[in-house]
């Protein structure tokens, strides 16, 4: 009999050891696995990471913001980690460049 090989990330693996497909159950046991779904062993094994570490090095992190956000997507929808409520007054910036104001909190009357 074939072995079965996951082709999936790591934070859909996670979601269904987790869902028994009732029920969702809130937060999960593996929080790694949603917060960083796009960092695993897989990849970090192998000529991923150099490529990644390289495109992380030489770009802002407001490059990666957007899909950064996307890709806690499932974490967020299926309640399996804390997400921060929303603070009514304050904007959180996410595309500034420099390490100073990169995700930088403001109120909106400052």
């Amino acid at each position: 009999m074939a072995k079965h090989v996951s082709c999936t990330s790591d934070d859909f693996e996670a979601y269904r050891q987790k869902n028994t497909g009732k029920y969702l159950v809130g937060l999960t046991k593996f929080p790694e696995a949603y917060l960083w779904p796009d960092l695993n062993l897989r990849d970090l094994s192998s000529k991923s990471l150099p490529i990644f570490v390289n495109s992380r090095g030489r770009n802002p992190p407001s490059a990666f913001a957007h899909t950064n956000i996307n890709i806690t997507h499932l974490a967020t929808v299926s309640h399996a980690v804390e997400v921060p409520a929303f603070l009514p007054g304050y904007e959180l910036f996410m595309d500034r460049d420099s390490a100073d104001k990169y995700g930088r909190l403001v109120w909106w009357y400052e």
